[in-house]
């Protein structure tokens, strides 16, 4: 048995591997099925009982979005009914990712729960934090050399477009093709090839078509007819880039002459004109966009293009008929007056008082540093993305000044104020200095008013939409009718966030006015759903 094991004889644990590609990883890029077999001789030296593997191949350890396995592997062990393992083995720390706020979160989370976390390649036997911080540490390591790794191959992408044109092929769009480009040689004699971007003949043609279409009034659904794409959005896309006249950019380079144009400067200046000018959607001669903001306006959003939805209103045989579309007109819009009501019952099933217990009692007496650190890490990446158009603004103005700008940076700078706050408070957080008897009494009074606004015949759209905007953060439609509700304890400041439990209220069948609603967790959300309450719901119109 190896001496530095921090697991028992008889131990039950998974494994988790994860391969990609990049010669300059050495061992540490061993194959999948070899980290596996490295990792079942440990098991049968240790006496260790190895329930499961996990593998993700050819799999980017920068993010979780595409890592399957990794994402099964947290969901199976922090699962409500625990089950019976002791930790996961690694056979490298940069395995597990190389992002180091996700890494962290994880690997905290995991720890929370009970279980050892070990690298066959950096062994740490203890427990202890100090061992936390080398962990930590290999962390770090991993992300810094994936982002050294990161900005050599941006420098050199950047410099085989300025000197041979050559670009990515997963950067060539629909209605070009790629063709080799002679760049030399490598080290070991052999050719070295690229690929720039060139319009292909059979779809050039379709898209001179379209663009002349489009200039007639032709509407974006009739110009993806012509084209073949799938949707609407993608016209737009193509609409905009600037390689329809034969000009590219690519990073902080633009090359004017590139490629040989499909239309020239003129007519795609015209069809930019045209676009700003040309009405989002087109119905009907009565029909518009409305300028008075309903109930969900700011807080729907769609699950396509994630674009807000706004409602649009027309006339027919002298019904008025009210729907909400995204701005690209993704898929048929959703009635009015079927969504708002059913958002109503779904809000009275969530703000009962038996949830507002459950939300107390987790605040108090919960475990939840990880959700603190989430929520602390999701305020940071949103303050960052404020100072960053923050100092856009200033370098606007101080070419061009105006009053709107100046109107913008403000309101820059108030939302910068809130963050800044926010993080604050988190690093002052203190729940034993938090009351539960008045905490509970203030959240069923703000309850209360919120309720008693939504079922009012008499309130207006503007009054309800604030309310809602007390504890709903989005509500997301796609276009099977599906309606996914990311909402907050209401009454609770926002870095005390708990998260949704397998009792949170169903809503009712029978009293849904022939809306069927059905509970789920939501599929493509992280395990337990570490930021907010998340509900989804199946809209069956």
């Amino acid at each position: 048995m190896d001496n530095y094991s921090p697991f028992k004889p008889g131990d039950k644990v998974v494994a988790y591997c994860r391969y990609s590609e990049g010669d300059e990883q050495g061992l540490k890029n061993q194959s999948t099925e070899e980290q596996a077999d490295a990792i079942r001789d440990f098991c049968t030296r240790n006496s260790l009982q190895l329930v499961q593997v996990f593998s993700d191949p050819f799999a980017s350890g920068r993010s979780v979005a595409k890592r399957d396995h990794y994402l099964e592997m947290l969901s199976y062990l922090l699962h409500k009914k625990k089950p019976d393992v002791q930790g996961v083995v690694l056979w490298d720390f940069e395995r597990y990712g190389r992002n180091y706020d996700q890494a962290q979160l994880d690997a905290a989370r995991l720890r929370m729960a009970g279980y050892k976390l070990f690298s066959l390649q950096q062994p740490i036997a203890d427990n202890s934090p100090f061992a936390h911080v080398l962990e930590a540490m290999y962390f770090a390591s991993a992300q810094n050399q994936s982002d050294m790794i990161s900005a050599d191959v941006k420098r050199a992408l950047q410099a085989n477009f300025t000197k041979y044109k050559a670009i990515p092929r997963s950067s060539i769009g629909w209605g070009w093709k790629p063709e080799p480009v002679d760049m030399g040689f490598l080290s070991d004699g052999s050719q070295r090839i690229g690929y720039r971007s060139v319009p292909d003949p059979e779809k050039a043609d379709l898209i001179r078509q379209a663009v002349d279409a489009r200039l007639r009034g032709a509407s974006l659904s009739q110009c993806r007819q012509i084209l073949g794409v799938s949707n609407n959005l993608d016209v737009k896309r193509l609409f905009r880039k600037i390689q329809l006249y034969g000009a590219y950019s690519y990073g902080d380079t633009v090359i004017d002459d590139y490629c040989d144009p499909i239309i020239s400067k003129d007519k795609f200046d015209e069809l930019q004109i045209f676009e700003k000018s040309h009405p989002r959607k087109q119905v009907g001669r009565q029909g518009g966009w409305s300028a008075d903001p309903p109930m969900l306006s700011g807080l729907l959003y769609c699950s396509e293009c994630g674009k807000p939805m706004y409602i649009y209103r027309r006339k027919s045989k002298g019904h008025l008929y009210c729907s909400y579309y995204c701005e690209n007109t993704c898929f048929k819009g959703i009635k009015q007056d079927i969504i708002e009501p059913f958002i109503i019952k779904l809000c009275e099933d969530i703000l009962t008082p038996s949830n507002i217990l459950l939300w107390v009692d987790q605040l108090i007496n919960g475990n939840d540093s990880e959700i603190i650190i989430a929520y602390r890490q999701e305020t940071e990446k949103d303050l960052a993305a404020i100072e960053k158009k923050i100092n856009n603004a200033v370098m606007l103005l101080l070419d061009h000044p105006s009053d709107a700008l100046s109107e913008k940076l403000a309101e820059l700078e108030g939302k910068q104020k809130v963050l800044q706050s926010r993080l604050k408070s988190l690093a002052q957080r203190d729940r034993s200095a938090i009351n539960p008897d008045t905490l509970y009494n203030s959240t069923l009074e703000l309850i209360n008013v919120i309720l008693d606004v939504l079922r009012s015949p008499t309130a207006s759209a503007d009054a309800k939409r604030n309310v809602l905007v007390n504890f709903i953060r989005s509500i997301v439609v796609d276009k099977k009718g599906n309606v996914i509700i990311n909402y907050l304890p209401p009454g609770f400041t926002l870095e005390e966030v708990v998260t949704q439990t397998d009792s949170a209220p169903q809503p009712d069948k029978e009293k849904t006015g022939g809306v069927v609603t059905q509970s789920a967790r939501n599929p493509s959300a992280p395990p337990d759903d570490v930021f907010s309450g998340l509900q989804h719901f199946g809209l069956l119109r």
